[in-house]
Formats: structure tokens, sequence, C-alpha cells
């Protein structure tokens, strides 16, 4: 058997043990705030973030849902944040944020 069988395979026996699986961070529901000044789903990028975009996101642990992992959000127009902790290398921090953004080469 290879390591990504097993990798797969305790996944689906729902044995993490030696996995790392991270999630999304679901956004809180705020109404009417200041900040928007409508009813929108938010997320707590502690003021690192000042833009609203589909491209924001932040990466938690599923045992550690406080913890943030990997975030990237929208600072300003063509302006973006990425902050990442382990288990995350600035190699693979980066991919994922590339990942994000969908070009269209003509």
């Amino acid at each position: 058997m290879q390591k990504h069988e097993l990798m797969s395979a305790s996944y689906q026996a729902h044995d993490t043990s030696r996995l790392c699986v991270l999630h999304s961070k679901r956004p809180l529901w705020l109404s009417s705030d200041s900040y928007t000044g409508s009813n929108s789903f938010m997320l707590d990028f502690s003021n690192r973030v000042k833009g609203q975009s589909i491209k924001n996101v932040q990466l938690v642990d599923g045992g550690r849902p406080e913890v943030v992992l990997l975030q990237t959000g929208k600072v300003e127009k063509n302006v973006f944040i990425l902050d990442f902790s382990f288990p995350f290398s600035p190699l693979q921090a980066f991919a994922f944020a590339l990942s994000g953004f969908d070009f269209k080469l003509t």
C-alpha cells in the first residue's frame, strides 16, 4: 500500500490522529454593523483586512477552531494580505493564496 493510500484510508475511517484536517472558518452574521451599514456575514481579521471580498478566507484546524492557521484578505483594490503559521511553509501558503486568483490569459 502506498503512503497516499494510507492517508486517504485513515481519513475515510475517521482516524485523523496523524492528519491535520483544515476547514474554512465560518463567518458570523452581523446585523447592520457600522463597517458596512448593512446586514452581512463577516470574519474577524483583527483590523488586518479593510475590504470585502470573496477571496477573504481563514483556515482553522478542525480540533481548534479559534486558532487561525492561514488567512488571506483584501486590504485595498488589488492588494491582499497573507498570514500563515505552522503547518504551512511559505511556499504552501503562497500556493494556497495564488489558487484563489483566477486569471484568464488572452
